[in-house]
């Protein structure tokens, strides 16, 4: 602590989980999702849509989105945001690598000046 900072209150910082353990969870999450689906869960949480992903030039139709928010899990990703040179999507690194996240809110021509 420097002599010109506050002291600076650490009670709310958790430890982080290991990352098997948190792709193990949403793993769980999606087959969960995938199983209630089959009995007319209705995946956007509206109405049910289909996704048409693009990427390199090739066309994934039917993909399936969820969102996970962070108040459902409890986890919230730290990072920096960059523009992915090969896909032009916004992404956030951290430490590990790449993850690639959409951000509510942030069209996808916004400028990072």
């Amino acid at each position: 602590m420097c002599a010109h900072c506050k002291e600076v209150d650490y009670s709310l910082l958790k430890l982080v989980v290991p990352i098997s353990c948190f792709w193990s969870d949403f793993e769980n999450r999606w087959i969960k999702m995938l199983l209630d689906s089959e009995n007319n869960f209705d995946f956007m949480n509206s109405m049910k849509e289909r996704d048409y992903v693009s990427c390199s030039g090739r066309s994934y139709a039917n993909l399936k989105r969820k969102i996970f928010l962070s108040q459902d899990t409890g986890v919230v990703l730290l990072g920096n945001l960059k523009v992915s040179l090969s896909s032009g999507r916004l992404q956030l690194v951290d430490a590990t690598g790449s993850i690639d996240v959409v951000i509510p809110g942030i069209p996808s021509a916004w400028a990072f000046n």
